[in-house]
C-alpha cells in the first residue's frame, strides 16, 4: 500500500516538473519585439503597448521614433500617454525635432501633468530655444506645480529674480 502512494507520489511529480520544462521553452520562445515592432505598437489602441514602447526606445534612444512619439504628444487621448511621449522625446537628445512638440505642448496641453512633463523635458534637453515657453508658462499656466518648477528654473537661469517670496522680473 505504501509502495503503491509512493509510486502515485513519484508519478505525479514526474508528470509536475515535465510540464515545468514545457512551459519553461514556451515561454523562452516567446521573442521579445523588435525595434521595428515597438516603433509600430505606439501606433497601438492599447495604451500598456504604447507605454512599454515608449520605455523601449527611450532606454535605446531610437531617434527614428521621435516623430511617432511627437505625433503622440500633440493627439493621445490619454494624458498619461501624453506625458510618457513628452519625457520620451528628451531621451532622444535631439533639441531640435524635439522642441516644437514640447514648445507646443507647455502652451497648450489641457492637461497640467502633460505641461509639466513637458516643462522637464524641455529642462533635460537643456535648448536655451525653449525658454521662451517657459516664459510663456510662468506668465499663463495656471496649474501651480508647473507654475512653480518654471519659476524655479527660470530664477535659476537668472531670466526673474526672487526677493524673498515675491518674485519679480
Amino acid at each position: 500500500m505504501i509502495m503503491r502512494k509512493l509510486n502515485l507520489f513519484l508519478i505525479a511529480a514526474l508528470i509536475l516538473s515535465v510540464a515545468s520544462v514545457a512551459m519553461a521553452q514556451d515561454k523562452k520562445e516567446e521573442k521579445a519585439p523588435t525595434k521595428e515592432e515597438y516603433i509600430k505598437n505606439l501606433d497601438s489602441a492599447d495604451a500598456k503597448k504604447q507605454i512599454e514602447a515608449m520605455k523601449f526606445i527611450q532606454k535605446n534612444k531610437v531617434k527614428e521614433a521621435l516623430d511617432k512619439v511627437g505625433k503622440l504628444l500633440e493627439s493621445a487621448s490619454s494624458s498619461d500617454i501624453r506625458g510618457e511621449a513628452a519625457s520620451t522625446l528628451s531621451f532622444l537628445e535631439d533639441k531640435e525635432k524635439a522642441n516644437p512638440f514640447l514648445t507646443k505642448a507647455i502652451k497648450g496641453d489641457t492637461s497640467g501633468y502633460v505641461r509639466y512633463m513637458a516643462v522637464l523635458a524641455v529642462i533635460r534637453l537643456g535648448d536655451d530655444k525653449a525658454l521662451e515657453a517657459l516664459e510663456y508658462a510662468h506668465k499663463n499656466d495656471q496649474d501651480p506645480d508647473v507654475k512653480d518648477v518654471v519659476r524655479r528654473l527660470l530664477v535659476k537661469f537668472g531670466k526673474i529674480k526672487e526677493e524673498g517670496k515675491k518674485v519679480t522680473q
